[in-house]
């Protein structure tokens, strides 16, 4: 037995639980709540066309930021019964400690990081961000298990390049060269639209799979994809990166870094629409 895991068996830490920062969590329940409150407001109050239309993009809205609330206020990272548990809106992960070997930590911005746990086997457990660097830091020190400082990241896109981290063999792309990429933002759907960090989008040589809050919301192989563009949001500007499938399918990834994805997706063969000037506008559909 080597000396990391007789030092976690024979010292037992009492029970930890980390959570999104409470400013993190009130943003987006103060938000579902608000939408709420504007939109009944004028439901009652208001008795012009006009107005019955601003309710209604304002119900849509508090519809679009629920799941995003309950998601945030139910993520959390715990330590129980010498076992590591990552628990998501419609997922649990459970390790027992003596598999990891370290985690991975790649900055963002206001003291939050994403995090990654690297496993004995080489496999790892993604926990995406929303986490305190210094809950992190804590947390590897209790469990004994070392830090790999990752890149600095913008908030609201990350860059996972898999032969980074010395635990996780490479995945070659036999297009460019690099292992996989994974980036870290929010998403459009007709009819839906989700904030950073709910929403993943990752590219590999067999094709590209898009998560929210975890789920595989759709995969495919880069002839499924038949073009993308850079577009901003109607509202705020928002950057991002609109996505066209072969079956008529269309999504938008938000992301603060769209060149980044679409120089990816130019190298892995997908056609780049050029706008020829602004990027085009993106309302309540995609």
């Amino acid at each position: 037995m080597e000396a990391g895991e007789s030092k976690r068996s024979s010292s037992p830490i009492s029970p930890i639980t980390i959570r999104a920062p409470g400013w993190f969590r009130t943003l987006y329940v103060g938000s579902f709540v608000a939408w709420v409150v504007l939109a009944s407001i004028l439901l009652f109050v208001g008795h012009s066309e006009l107005t019955s239309v601003i309710s209604l993009m304002f119900w849509v809205s508090a519809a679009a930021t629920l799941p995003v609330a309950v998601a945030c206020s139910i993520q959390r990272l715990e330590y129980v019964g010498n076992n590591v548990v990552l628990v998501r809106l419609f997922r649990r992960i459970e390790c027992p400690v003596q598999d990891l070997t370290s985690m991975r930590l790649s900055r963002a911005s206001n003291g939050m990081s994403f995090c990654v746990f690297l496993k004995r086997d080489g496999t790892r457990i993604d926990a995406r961000g929303g986490w305190r660097t210094a809950d992190l830091t804590d947390l590897a020190s209790r469990l004994n298990i070392s830090v790999i400082q990752g890149r600095r990241i913008g908030f609201g896109t990350r860059v996972f390049a898999t032969q980074e981290v010395p635990a996780q063999p490479a995945v070659p792309n036999l297009v460019s060269g690099v292992g996989k990429l994974a980036f870290i933002g929010g998403m459009r759907t007709p009819g839906f639209n989700a904030t950073w960090p709910f929403a993943g989008l990752s590219f590999a040589d067999e094709g590209f799979t898009l998560r929210l809050m975890g789920v595989v919301l759709v995969r495919g192989d880069w002839a499924y994809v038949e073009s993308a563009q850079r577009v901003v949001g109607g509202l705020l500007g928002s950057p991002g990166v609109r996505l066209v499938l072969a079956d008529g399918q269309r999504f938008v990834f938000w992301s603060f870094q769209p060149d980044a994805v679409l120089a990816a997706l130019r190298v892995l063969g997908v056609q780049i629409i050029d706008p020829n000037g602004r990027p085009p506008k993106v309302w309540l559909s995609t």
